[in-house]
């Protein structure tokens, strides 16, 4: 990792001083950026397994730790469903996923510190879609970790029938029990249907908003930046378009505007890159919520103390 950090600084520093051409210099930092992705991606990969292991472990060793009394009372659910299913889900959510998140607040901070540095005013007046994002982000997660609590905690009952009825299959069908048993599962499944359609409710909430306030935004700046250059406000048109606009529009932009000037790192790439990130968080935002809230089911019991400890020597039963 540091070797090829390190002749990643020595790629940087020779184009700078001018020993290395543009071409060769973009070949360096793409086979550098291979090498550090991929680092990045195994190293991640290997510290999720790890800190997944070692929660499912403890998890077993505390619900193993507790008494009768915790399982007549308190419990309900698989443990089998709970250390596969919520396992899973924790894993997904923390490996990639949090990684494509940091990178997207990342991207999205550092566009907005050099929009404001290139133009303030046009970036400060399409900043006006953050926070509209940001509320409805909240309150559709808020929704979400409780509808998501709900979803576990059903689809965790309906996993103990199964696994009752198909442990005592005989005792079931001496008994003619499989109609019975059928309705009550296809009970839960009812309950899990009709609280996935809120949640989808609740998506269709967030990534409408999202995507509107994004391309309103895009537009918004497109617009305003017109209007500004068109005043003698923005003296350089470059602050207003840039060289990474797409492909095939370029041509057309050259035509109706010759003389425009095109620049890297102006206000509208610097949306460009808000809106990527922005529209990166929300997907990434609802896996590690599932992740979260699959995590607190494992804690609570891993927190949760036994009044007597099979385990543990200096417990004193007779107290």
């Amino acid at each position: 990792m540091n070797l090829v950090l390190g002749r990643f600084v020595t790629t940087f520093n020779d184009f700078a001083i001018g020993a290395m051409a543009p071409d060769d210099y973009m070949k360096e930092v793409s086979r550098y950026a291979f090498f550090l992705v991929y680092i990045h991606t195994v190293l991640l990969s290997l510290v999720v397994i790890r800190a997944t292991s070692a929660l499912r472990m403890d998890f077993l060793q505390s619900f193993l730790r507790q008494d009768m009394t915790y399982f007549d009372s308190n419990y309900g659910g698989s443990p089998s469903i709970k250390v596969t299913a919520n396992g899973n889900l924790v894993t997904n959510g923390i490996s990639e996923r949090l990684s494509i998140l940091v990178q997207s607040c990342s991207t999205f901070v550092a566009a907005f510190v050099v929009a404001f540095a290139v133009q303030w005013k046009l970036t400060l007046i399409t900043l006006g879609v953050v926070p509209t994002i940001v509320i409805v982000t909240g309150v559709c997660m808020t929704i979400e970790v409780k509808s998501e609590n709900v979803l576990m905690s059903i689809w965790s009952q309906a996993s103990l029938l199964a696994e009752g009825v198909f442990s005592s299959i005989t005792t079931v069908h001496a008994f003619w029990l499989q109609p019975t048993m059928a309705r009550r599962y296809e009970g839960y499944l009812a309950e899990l249907e009709c609280v996935g359609k809120k949640k989808s409710l609740s998506y269709g909430v967030l990534f409408a908003t999202q995507f509107f306030c994004v391309y309103a935004g895009y537009g918004l700046a497109f617009w305003q930046g017109v209007r500004m250059f068109a005043r003698g406000e923005i003296s350089d048109p470059g602050q207003v378009v840039t060289y990474c606009m797409l492909p095939h529009l370029l041509p057309l932009v050259l035509n109706r505007f010759p003389k425009l000037t095109l620049l890297p790192l102006r206000v509208i790439l610097a949306i460009v890159l808000v809106a990527t990130s922005l529209t990166q968080i929300a997907p990434q935002v609802i896996t590690i919520t599932k992740a979260a809230t699959a995590a607190d089911e494992l804690f609570r019991i891993i927190d949760t103390s036994s009044a007597i400890d099979r385990v543990d020597s200096s417990d004193d039963v007779s107290k």
